[in-house]
Protein backbone atom coordinates (compact mmCIF):
# COMPACT_ATOMS: atom_id res chain seq x y z
CA UNK A 1 0.00 0.00 0.00
CA UNK A 2 1.21 3.05 -0.48
CA UNK A 3 0.60 6.57 1.28
CA UNK A 4 1.19 10.41 -0.06
CA UNK A 5 2.14 12.34 2.05
CA UNK A 6 3.40 16.05 0.38
CA UNK A 7 5.18 15.01 -3.10
CA UNK A 8 6.55 11.85 -1.01
CA UNK A 9 5.11 8.68 -1.43
CA UNK A 10 6.10 6.00 1.50
CA UNK A 11 4.66 2.40 1.86
CA UNK A 12 3.27 -0.35 3.95
CA UNK A 13 2.67 -4.11 3.62
CA UNK A 14 -0.40 -5.46 4.74
CA UNK A 15 -0.30 -9.31 5.38
CA UNK A 16 -3.91 -11.17 4.93
CA UNK A 17 -5.00 -14.32 3.98
CA UNK A 18 -5.72 -14.90 0.10
CA UNK A 19 -9.50 -15.45 1.06
CA UNK A 20 -9.72 -12.13 2.34
CA UNK A 21 -9.89 -8.66 0.76
CA UNK A 22 -8.45 -5.52 2.77
CA UNK A 23 -10.59 -2.66 3.58
CA UNK A 24 -8.60 0.58 2.50
CA UNK A 25 -10.99 2.73 4.96
CA UNK A 26 -10.66 0.79 8.00
CA UNK A 27 -7.24 0.86 7.51
CA UNK A 28 -6.21 4.14 6.56
CA UNK A 29 -8.17 4.93 9.49
CA UNK A 30 -5.87 2.62 11.48
CA UNK A 31 -2.33 4.26 10.39
CA UNK A 32 -4.03 7.80 10.09
CA UNK A 33 -2.64 7.87 6.93
CA UNK A 34 -4.49 8.28 3.05
CA UNK A 35 -3.53 4.91 1.73
CA UNK A 36 -4.03 3.24 -1.32
CA UNK A 37 -2.92 0.12 -3.26
CA UNK A 38 0.62 0.31 -5.08
CA UNK A 39 0.99 0.47 -8.40
CA UNK A 40 2.53 -2.45 -10.18
CA UNK A 41 5.15 -0.28 -11.74
CA UNK A 42 5.90 0.89 -7.86
CA UNK A 43 6.41 -2.65 -6.71
CA UNK A 44 8.88 -3.38 -9.59
CA UNK A 45 10.76 -0.23 -8.37
CA UNK A 46 10.91 -1.33 -4.75
CA UNK A 47 11.42 -4.96 -4.80
CA UNK A 48 13.45 -5.30 -7.82
CA UNK A 49 15.03 -8.80 -7.30
CA UNK A 50 11.53 -10.30 -7.44
CA UNK A 51 9.26 -11.21 -10.24
CA UNK A 52 6.67 -8.88 -11.15
CA UNK A 53 3.64 -9.88 -9.13
CA UNK A 54 5.60 -12.57 -7.10
CA UNK A 55 6.64 -9.99 -4.25
CA UNK A 56 7.54 -12.35 -1.00
CA UNK A 57 6.27 -10.23 1.60
CA UNK A 58 3.29 -12.00 3.90
CA UNK A 59 6.05 -12.10 6.36
CA UNK A 60 6.98 -8.99 8.49
CA UNK A 61 10.82 -9.67 8.48
CA UNK A 62 10.76 -9.42 4.96
CA UNK A 63 8.93 -5.95 5.17
CA UNK A 64 11.53 -4.88 7.37
CA UNK A 65 14.31 -6.20 5.31
CA UNK A 66 13.06 -3.47 2.51
CA UNK A 67 12.27 -1.01 5.06
CA UNK A 68 8.62 -1.16 5.10
CA UNK A 69 6.50 -1.08 7.74
CA UNK A 70 4.09 -3.88 7.72
CA UNK A 71 0.80 -4.90 9.32
CA UNK A 72 -0.77 -8.18 9.82
CA UNK A 73 -4.66 -8.49 10.22
CA UNK A 74 -5.73 -10.21 13.11
CA UNK A 75 -7.89 -12.95 10.82
CA UNK A 76 -4.97 -14.49 10.30
CA UNK A 77 -4.49 -15.59 14.17
CA UNK A 78 -7.47 -17.57 13.75
CA UNK A 79 -5.65 -19.75 11.14
CA UNK A 80 -2.47 -20.98 12.63
CA UNK A 81 -2.13 -23.32 9.81
CA UNK A 82 1.50 -23.56 8.09
CA UNK A 83 1.67 -20.16 5.57
CA UNK A 84 2.97 -20.24 2.34
CA UNK A 85 3.99 -17.19 0.30
CA UNK A 86 5.89 -17.20 -3.45
CA UNK A 87 10.00 -16.67 -2.86
CA UNK A 88 10.13 -13.83 -5.12
CA UNK A 89 9.54 -15.91 -8.42
CA UNK A 90 6.30 -17.59 -9.54
CA UNK A 91 8.05 -21.14 -9.61
CA UNK A 92 8.64 -21.95 -5.56
CA UNK A 93 6.68 -21.38 -2.64
CA UNK A 94 8.39 -20.75 1.09
CA UNK A 95 6.44 -22.78 3.73
CA UNK A 96 6.92 -21.98 7.16
CA UNK A 97 5.03 -23.51 10.15
CA UNK A 98 2.09 -21.71 12.25
CA UNK A 99 5.38 -21.29 15.22
CA UNK A 100 7.82 -19.45 12.68
CA UNK A 101 4.92 -17.29 11.67
CA UNK A 102 3.93 -16.26 15.13
CA UNK A 103 7.85 -15.12 15.61
CA UNK A 104 8.24 -13.96 12.42
CA UNK A 105 5.13 -11.48 13.01
CA UNK A 106 6.05 -9.97 16.25
CA UNK A 107 7.57 -6.99 15.35
CA UNK A 108 4.37 -6.37 13.42
CA UNK A 109 1.48 -3.76 14.22
CA UNK A 110 -1.45 -6.26 14.34
CA UNK A 111 -5.17 -5.20 13.63
CA UNK A 112 -8.29 -6.00 11.78
CA UNK A 113 -9.12 -4.58 8.34
CA UNK A 114 -10.25 -7.34 5.74
CA UNK A 115 -13.48 -8.89 5.29
CA UNK A 116 -14.16 -11.80 3.80
CA UNK A 117 -14.09 -12.26 0.16
CA UNK A 118 -17.11 -14.79 -0.35
CA UNK A 119 -20.36 -13.38 -1.68
CA UNK A 120 -23.49 -14.95 -0.35
CA UNK A 121 -24.26 -15.68 -4.12
CA UNK A 122 -21.59 -17.34 -3.94
CA UNK A 123 -22.59 -19.93 -1.68
CA UNK A 124 -26.24 -20.66 -2.85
Amino acid sequence: MASTSGNRRSYRIAVLPASRDVDLDILSSLTREPLELAKEYELTLLFPDCAVGAVPVPVPVLGSAYGLRTIVDESIKSRWDDVFFEAGDHEELIRVSSDQFRRLMTDAQCASFSHSTLSLAAVH
